[in-house]
């Protein structure tokens, strides 16, 4: 209030010196006489809040307020006064892209939008949107401070500007598919889809293919909102579980497999594979007569004899379109996810012409949807050792090495490939917010319809032929045919920043030094870190797990993108969770027959 006193009074007394300066330019002898100039002292002035009580503890409960008003005879000088606040009814849903509000520090803040309005300016302990459509839909949910003048003689309103409440800030989020997506994180099917009492960590996104509009935003571990003020200094510390990063928006991992429909089509758009030429999978990447061990097939970590895909055995790969046995084309490639054929695929392209396509994905860059975002990175942009820009250009189009992307870059991509191109940037409300975002809003990529035509085909073999890997998702409660890609993507061991006792950063030689944790495994739980797991033979294997997609397979409505981190198989709990999309975007109505 003190404050609020000193900056009215000092705001009268700088338009009084104005206006003496103005006069006594035109009146030169006015200079002289010193008395006449405005003194600070002379603007004294009495707000209001001088006699009115002051907050001191908002939002108390209903029980604590029924507790002091039949005490107030022995509180002198409380008063308990009725107000807004806060509510969140659905706890910690959403609590990453809803974000929070906190105090302007201190010193007053123009507002940007108009930075002259002195009844827009952010006054001391105002409260302002920090992070999520908190912060994007500042402008619109604040409104405007209205204003009465009175004469002190006889308390009369001489002026009065009457405050401007603020507008509603809508959504395209579903609260009700948002929290059905989190509740599957917190409590995730093992392998043999039974409940595991632990819960995995990860980001899910559901984006409307017509529209482009985010139907759920999902980061876990989340928190609640309601309570957020409380505990956020433990939320800030925790720096293994880290809850206050968006891992839908801020997280960019390695893709894996979930990368190789992309890759696909930049190889046709540019010619280095035809529609249907088969390129031989031997189970190591041959390059010009040379075998390398580098790139070596997943499937020859199943089979003693990985040449031509003889595994599954029930399926083994028969060459068509001309082509013989082993010899695989893209849709067939994407459907027995082979890495040989991709690895070729990038290696033709160089990353001169790789990176630029994904690019055109949506990769490597921001999506724009006024949210914090990571960038992510390409090919490209490395910058080590010339001697292993090739192998890192291979390991690119399989989605490993440099090459991150976030879950919120890959269910774009995904609806991008359902329209057959058409890059729609996400929306995540339907009001006039302003959003920082560079390039067009919507753009189609120079490829032809018969490309995504065929990563369609591969992509809806991956889930319904029985050599693909995500059959998890043949058993959606509506039984609709599901296009998708599963991606398990090799993970580093997960370690933190290691602090002495008070809290500051250990460096030796400059270097912040780091303690690593032990992973979960079949048999033993790490209760520090119970979602950090290692998986494959002898729980030797730590795997980040990707589950993109879209449905229905030949009229596509919704596209999704399901990242878990260290959750091995891509097929199997990242699988569980995009089952759960599919099955309440089913019950919301965004999937069904009425949407053929």
């Amino acid at each position: 209030v003190e404050m609020l006193e000193r900056y009215l009074q000092y705001s009268a007394y700088v338009a009084a010196v104005k206006e003496y300066q103005a006069r006594a330019s035109s009146v030169w002898y006015l200079r002289w006489l010193d008395d006449d100039a405005p003194q600070l002292d002379q603007f004294k002035v009495t707000v209001s809040e001088q006699h009115e009580p002051h907050a001191i503890l908002p939002a108390i409960s209903a029980e604590l307020a029924n507790y002091l008003g039949k005490n107030l005879d022995h509180m002198p000088g409380l008063v308990l006064r009725p107000g807004q606040n806060r509510d969140y009814p659905y706890g910690s849903a959403a609590s990453h892209v809803i974000g929070y509000l906190n105090r302007v520090p201190a010193g007053d803040k123009p507002d940007p939008t108009d930075p002259d309005d002195k009844l827009k300016r952010y006054l001391p302990n105002d409260l302002i949107g920090k992070g999520g459509v908190e912060a994007l839909g500042e402008a619109l949910l604040r409104g405007q401070r209205g204003r009465s003048v009175r004469r002190l003689a006889d308390d009369t309103i001489v002026e009065t500007k009457d405050a401007i409440p603020g507008e509603d800030v809508r959504l395209t989020i579903d609260i009700d598919l948002q929290k059905r997506i989190e509740d599957r994180f917190a409590h995730p099917l093992t392998l043999d889809e039974k409940p595991d009492p632990n819960p995995m960590y990860g980001g899910a996104v559901v984006i409307d293919i017509p529209t482009g509009q985010i139907r759920a935003l999902v980061s876990y571990p989340t928190y609640d909102l309601n309570a957020f003020n409380q505990i956020y200094a433990k939320l800030v510390k925790d720096g293994i579980n880290r809850p206050l990063m968006n891992r839908a928006t801020q997280f960019a991992m390695v893709p894996g497999s979930t990368i190789k429909p992309m890759v696909g089509i930049a190889g046709l758009a540019e010619g280095v594979i035809s529609p249907f030429e088969g390129i031989e999978c031997t189970g190591y990447l041959v390059l010009n007569g040379r075998r390398y061990l580098d790139g070596k097939c997943w499937t020859a970590a199943r089979s003693s004899n990985p040449a031509h895909h003889a595994v599954p055995w029930a399926a083994p790969h028969r060459g068509t379109h001309g082509n013989p046995d082993g010899f695989l084309t893209f849709a067939e490639a994407l459907e027995r996810s082979c890495n040989v054929y991709f690895e070729t695929v990038a290696d033709r392209l160089g990353r001169d012409r790789l990176s630029p396509w994904l690019r055109r994905f949506g990769l490597g860059k921001p999506v724009g949807i006024g949210l914090t975002e990571a960038a992510g990175c390409l090919p490209d942009e490395y910058q080590g050792p010339v001697s292993l820009r090739r192998q890192t250009n291979w390991s690119a189009g399989i989605g490993q090495g440099h090459v991150n992307a976030t879950p919120l870059q890959m269910a774009n991509a995904a609806a991008t490939i359902a329209r057959d191109g058409l890059w729609i940037r996400p929306t995540l409300t339907t009001s006039a917010v302003t959003i920082d975002a560079s390039g067009p809003d919507r753009y189609q990529l120079p490829a032809q319809a018969s490309f995504f035509a065929q990563a369609k085909e591969g992509m809806m073999a991956v889930v319904n032929n029985a050599a693909g890997t995500g059959h998890v998702l043949q058993r959606n409660k509506g039984g609709i045919v599901v296009a998708g890609k599963t991606g398990t993507a090799q993970a580093g061991q997960f370690s933190t920043p290691r602090r002495d006792v008070s809290g500051k950063l250990v460096r030796v030689d400059g270097r912040v030094q780091r303690d690593f944790l032990e992973p979960s495994t079949s048999t033993r739980v790490n209760p520090a870190a119970p979602w950090y797991r290692a998986s494959g033979k002898d729980d030797k294997d730590l795997d980040h797990a990707w589950f993109i997609g879209f449905a229905p397979a030949d009229h596509p409505q919704i596209a999704f993108a399901v990242f878990v981190e260290y959750g091995g198989s891509g097929g199997a709990v990242a699988g569980s969770i995009a089952r759960e999309i599919l099955d309440a975007a089913i019950d919301a109505g965004y999937l069904g027959p009425q949407n053929h």
